[in-house]
C-alpha cells in the first residue's frame, strides 16, 4: 500500500476506483459509516433493504463474482445497507451503491431479496 493510501485509510477515507464499462468510467459512490464495535449495524435500512456491518475488511466488486474488478474496499465495522443478493454476493445500497460484497464478509440483520 503506498503512502497516500495509508494516510487516507488512517483518516477514515474510502478510496473509490471507477470501473470502466463500455469505455466509460462508471462511478460507484457512497459514504462509509463505521458502526461501534460489537454492534450489528450503524445504518438503518430503508423498507425492503437489509442493514448490516462489515465483519472483516471487504473488497467491493463491480459485479457478483471474483472475476469482476475491485472498485473499493470497506474497513471492518463499516455500516452497510444491502439492496438484494445474487447467488452468494450481496449488492450494496450504501456505501458504494451498486457494488457487490461476498456474503460471508458481512453481518446482516435479515435476509435480503434476490436481485
Amino acid at each position: 500500500m503506498d503512502n497516500r493510501r495509508r494516510r487516507a485509510a488512517a483518516a477514515g477515507v474510502v478510496v473509490v476506483l471507477l470501473p470502466v464499462i463500455g469505455g466509460c468510467a462508471v462511478p460507484i459512490t457512497g459514504t462509509a459509516v463505521r458502526a461501534p464495535v460489537g454492534t450489528t449495524s450503524g445504518v438503518t435500512a430503508p423498507a425492503g433493504d437489509v442493514a448490516g456491518t462489515v465483519s472483516v475488511e471487504a473488497n467491493v466488486r463491480a459485479g457478483p463474482g471474483m472475476g469482476y474488478a475491485i472498485v473499493a474496499s470497506l474497513p471492518l465495522n463499516t455500516g452497510v445497507t444491502i439492496s438484494c443478493f445474487s447467488g452468494e454476493w450481496m449488492r450494496l445500497a450504501t456505501p458504494n451503491a451498486g457494488g457487490f460484497v461476498y456474503n460471508t464478509l458481512l453481518r446482516l440483520q435479515g435476509t435480503p431479496r434476490t436481485c
